[in-house]
């Protein structure tokens, strides 16, 4: 009660000659990465259970604004100078944006490997581009590790762009040109199937995750649960009691729309 979703969705319309299907991508081409303006509306679900369960003790401000604006900031539009510098540096075979990726649910781990071509992936260098509090703080909160992070959240790239590497600084300076923050975030490889992420660095879960299932932590802590299976973690848990373990059948079930989308390449940060 007093809750309400609101939906929409629009339609675009291209020609077939300038549809970028990431063909022309190479290994060896730069990836480049637009700033995003927060959380883009996706992760909620893990975001609003962060909040409840840090009800108590919710930070004032994040990247100097209020809480609530930090959280609720508007997803960052960016049709407008990506279009602008599509007309500036059109797709050919080893020539302007080769391939677009749009940052939403699945993170920087499953959206970039759909737009590349088969075996080809991309390797993204850690630290390339700026860690904001607000994704610090989730991720602190929420207790999930950098691959979880990097599959449930944009954590600060709303937009990728794959060109050569020798355009990478054109591109760099019209985007620039055009309001947008860039950053050279990692290359294209030829590389093994799925979506890798180094694990050093992992944040592990609070010890005694275990014994807060049944209570009321219940849902945020099936959330950290899966987000440690997926990322291998399962068998290191600490405080994995029996009752833990037998809620690997709730956890068991594997996305396979993920697997899916991955299927062509991968993308790791390291």
């Amino acid at each position: 009660a007093g809750e309400y979703d609101l939906a929409g969705f629009a339609v675009g319309v291209v020609e077939k000659s300038e549809i970028l299907d990431g063909r022309h991508v190479r290994a060896g081409d730069a990836v480049l990465g637009l700033s995003s303006h927060g959380v883009h509306s996706n992760g909620f679900s893990l975001v609003r259970k962060v909040i409840e369960r840090a009800s108590a003790r919710l930070p004032a401000e994040l990247d100097g604004m209020p809480f609530k604006q930090a959280i609720m900031a508007p997803t960052r539009l960016y049709v407008k100078p990506v279009l602008a510098a599509l007309k500036q540096h059109p797709a050919g075979a080893d020539a302007g944006i080769k391939a677009l990726a749009h940052i939403t649910g699945g993170g920087l781990l499953e959206n970039i490997p759909r737009v590349l071509p088969s075996a080809l992936g991309v390797d993204l260098k850690r630290g390339s581009w700026p860690r904001s509090e607000l994704f610090a703080w989730l991720q602190r909160e929420a207790g999930i590790d950098d691959t979880e992070m990097n599959r449930t959240f944009n954590n600060g790239i709303g937009m990728v762009l794959v060109v050569p590497t020798h355009q990478a600084q054109a591109v760099t300076q019209t985007l620039q040109g055009l309001g947008e923050q860039v950053h050279a975030i990692g290359t294209g490889t030829f590389g093994e199937v799925g979506a890798i992420v180094e694990q050093e660095g992992d944040v592990a879960p609070p010890a005694d995750l275990a014994e807060c299932l049944g209570g009321p932590d219940h849902d945020l802590v099936i959330d950290i649960l899966e987000a440690q299976l997926h990322a291998g973690n399962i068998a290191g848990i600490k405080g994995l009691s029996q009752r833990g373990r037998e809620a690997r059948s709730e956890l068991g079930r594997r996305d396979q729309v993920e697997a899916a989308a991955r299927k062509n390449g991968h993308s790791r940060v390291v």
